[in-house]
């Protein structure tokens, strides 16, 4: 018997290509499989909006879908100079003053929020120096984390 086809080298080689086979199907799986670290999303229930250096994260409704809400974000200032931050829907328009190097959470009541919790409501973001930004954020219920966040009936502006 020839020592090239005794019953073991065959089974040794059925065993390596056999594995060879099941390392090429495994490694093919990451092919059309993005990197996760690799895909940017936004970690929040709320909507990004940049505008120069101010920077709105999280930005949101919070809306018991009576009629009325309240905006809520945080408002995060970069620049080296204090910056008027405008938040406008239907419903009116409240303005936040952020200091130069300084964040805020923004939490300010709108007159009236046409969207119920799970549509969307058009907010417009701006700042004077740079310029605006139309935003689809959600209307979200006032439960879990935003049950203290209680939609008022009148808009509330602070500088």
């Amino acid at each position: 018997m020839n020592w090239m086809t005794s019953p073991q080298t065959s089974r040794a080689r059925r065993t390596i290509a056999a594995a060879v086979l099941a390392a090429a199907a495994l490694g093919g799986c990451g092919v059309n499989s993005p990197v996760q670290t690799d895909v940017q999303y936004v970690a929040g229930d709320g909507r990004p909006a940049n505008l120069g250096d101010v920077q709105v994260r999280n930005l949101l409704i919070v809306s018991d879908g009576k009629g009325t809400g309240t905006i809520s974000a945080g408002v995060a200032n970069n620049g080296t100079r204090d910056e008027k931050v405008t938040f406008t829907a239907e419903g009116g328009s409240v303005t936040k003053t952020v200091a130069a190097g300084k964040s805020i959470v923004v939490q300010a009541g709108l007159a009236k929020v046409t969207g119920k919790p799970g549509d969307l409501e058009k907010l417009v973001v701006s700042t004077p120096s740079g310029g605006e930004v139309p935003v689809d954020v959600p209307v979200l219920e006032p439960t879990g984390y935003y049950s203290t966040v209680t939609p008022t009936a009148t808009p509330r502006s602070s500088q």
